[in-house]
């Protein structure tokens, strides 16, 4: 698996297998990312309508959908901390020969 970290952090220097990984994490998190909010939706549109009781597949659909989005979003997140622990790393490295 990769790290969360791979999605953002620079590809200048990773072979092609490794730009191809990459991108299918990044649509593969794109995917997830649409799905769960479009999920949210849905429920929301069926408690809003006065549905008193969401259909038990639809409804397990929609929580397990939810719930990828999720582990999507703390992967993306820990991501996006990476590459700012990496860009304050590189800020205070800024002139100096590392």
């Amino acid at each position: 698996m990769l790290s969360p970290s791979s999605l953002i952090k620079s590809m200048h220097n990773a072979s092609r297998a490794d730009v191809e990984q990459y991108c299918n994490v990044a649509s593969v998190t794109k995917e997830n990312l649409i799905a769960g909010l479009g999920a949210i939706g849905d429920l929301m549109f069926w408690a809003a309508s006065g549905n008193e009781r969401i259909e038990g597949e639809d409804a397990e659909a929609c929580l397990r959908t939810i719930g990828l989005m999720l582990q999507t979003t703390t992967a993306l997140i820990e991501g996006i901390d990476a590459a700012h622990e990496d860009l304050e790393f590189a800020k205070r490295n800024q002139g100096r020969k590392l």
